[in-house]
């Protein structure tokens, strides 16, 4: 038996000592004792934890995770407090900040939703060509371009922009022709011209008649 309750000391890491009265004092003795007890309460939490489910598994490692002032601010460090009662962890109530502060809705965009460089013009100083460039390339056309803006080479007649207009711009309609394509006029010229070779015929045989009785 001695043996045997030796053997399981060493595997769970327990030295058994001779009780010395002369070297160790009582307090010392419970001081080491206490230790041991709390060390083999842990080998045998590990063990329970491995064996549990894994959902619980999970719930066990993750309370065991809490540090000391989490456990107080919810309570689990009193062991007087009744277990069935629901705790809520009050640092979890705080989500509009958090929320206001980053995180937002999973189907928002927001990759590009503040400017690159707010604080800088960059549209004033970014492919901006510089005047005097211009003047090399345009001379003084880019400056009465800009002057003269959306002004016609050759105004309308009777226009003049010295009076103020009262109403709108008043077109005057031009009188119906019957002949708008000219077709009475082209018929005329076709009928000249097709009168000329006949008048030019009759010259030429008068010349030949002519020449025949003087030979």
């Amino acid at each position: 038996r001695q043996l045997a309750q030796k053997a399981r000391e060493e595997r769970a890491g327990i030295r058994s000592t001779a009780p010395d009265d002369s070297s160790d004092d009582d307090d010392e003795v419970k001081e080491r004792n206490q230790i041991r007890q709390e060390r083999q309460k842990e080998r045998q939490r590990e063990k329970n934890l491995m064996r549990a489910a894994p959902e619980r598994r999970s719930k066990l490692e993750r309370q065991r995770e809490r540090d000391i002032s989490e456990q107080v601010a919810l309570g689990m460090a009193n062991p007087r407090m009744n277990a069935n009662e629901v705790q809520f962890d009050q640092r979890l109530f705080n989500q509009a900040k958090g929320l206001g502060t980053g995180f937002g809705d999973d189907e928002d965009y927001s990759v590009y939703d503040k400017p690159w460089r707010s604080a800088q013009a960059m549209s004033q100083n970014i492919y901006r060509p510089t005047k005097k460039n211009d003047h090399e390339v345009y001379g003084d056309e880019l400056e009465q371009l800009s002057k003269n803006r959306f002004v016609p080479d050759k105004e309308f007649s009777g226009a003049d922009r010295s009076t103020k207009r009262d109403g709108p711009i008043q077109f005057e309609k031009q009188p119906e022709d019957d002949d708008p394509f000219g077709l009475d006029k082209f018929l005329t010229e076709v009928k000249k011209a097709s009168k000329r070779p006949e008048a030019s015929s009759a010259t030429y045989e008068n010349r030949s008649s002519y020449k025949k009785r003087k030979d």
